[in-house]
């Protein structure tokens, strides 16, 4: 059945809309994210302070540092930190339009931080409103130099941001892969070994069985190389525990080859060694 292209045009939104967040998870804050609230707040009220072409400095400098403490939950509420600080900035610009402060581009910051982490549905909603505010202030006074300038950054910053996260999920895919073929080798190598110490307790046991009878040193023997294989392979699986739960390393005995045969029966069912 081929689909019209309005299908597939609603199949992709729906495909965008219902998009997870980014993996791996952002970190709910680090110690750069104060520093970055700090060294804001600093010059904002420097520049309010020593700008003399701003009207009303006061208004614009109290709702920036007002917002700012949005940044500290950019990662975690990419959509939400990003609605309060365009719900508060978005009036003081269209009534005093002259008392724009430079410090007010770290929106930038907040609008790299959605399209980074945030979910499907959060890109295709903020795209939306930051279009639209766009337009109302194109329809507002705005020159069509200004539309465009502001359009080129916004799509700078969400592309940036777009290109961040396809480059950390990318290494999360290669890291889930790497991790996935390690699993697959230590349970490989842990059947092998448990395979190796089981077979020359079988054999062991079985040659302890059909020899017991007239030499009652064979069956000794046996018990001998069962309790030493035994233990040696609980130690081998001690170490296969240690490598699965700390990334230590342990040594791993290969698996029995043709040759091996002679060491695990021994040279006759009696025992190894015996004449």
């Amino acid at each position: 059945m081929v689909c019209s292209y309005d299908e597939r045009v609603i199949g992709l939104l729906r495909s965008a809309w219902s998009a997870p967040s980014a993996v791996p998870p952002p970190p709910r804050r680090v110690w750069r994210d104060w520093v970055l609230v700090a060294v804001l707040a600093v010059l904002a009220l420097v520049e309010g302070s020593l700008r003399t072409d701003l009207p009303q400095p006061l208004p614009v400098v109290l709702s920036l540092l007002v917002v700012l403490p949005t940044v500290l939950w950019r990662r975690t509420r990419p959509l939400l930190m990003l609605l309060i600080v365009l719900v508060v900035m978005v009036p003081i610009d269209l009534l005093l339009p002259d008392s724009n402060l430079y410090t007010g581009l770290f929106v930038t910051v907040m609008i790299y931080a959605l399209f980074r982490w945030g979910s499907g549905r959060d890109l295709m909603i903020a795209s939306g409103i930051l279009l639209a505010i766009l337009a109302l202030f194109f329809v507002s006074g705005g020159s069509l130099d200004d539309l465009i300038g502001g359009f080129a950054l916004l799509l700078s910053v969400a592309l940036l941001g777009v290109a961040v996260r396809y480059r950390a999920e990318s290494g999360q895919r290669h890291l889930d892969r790497i991790r996935m073929l390690e699993r697959e080798h230590l349970a490989r190598d842990l059947h092998d070994t448990v395979a190796h110490h089981i077979s020359a307790i079988a054999i062991r046991a079985q040659a302890g069985l059909a020899v017991g009878a007239r030499d009652p040193r064979a069956v000794q023997d046996a018990l001998d190389v069962i309790e030493k294989e035994a233990a040696t392979t609980l130690s081998e699986l001690r170490s296969m525990v240690r490598v699965l739960r700390q990334g230590e390393t342990a040594e791993l005995a290969p698996s029995p080859q043709l040759r091996d045969i002679e060491q695990l029966a021994g040279t006759r069912p009696g025992g190894a060694g015996s004449p």
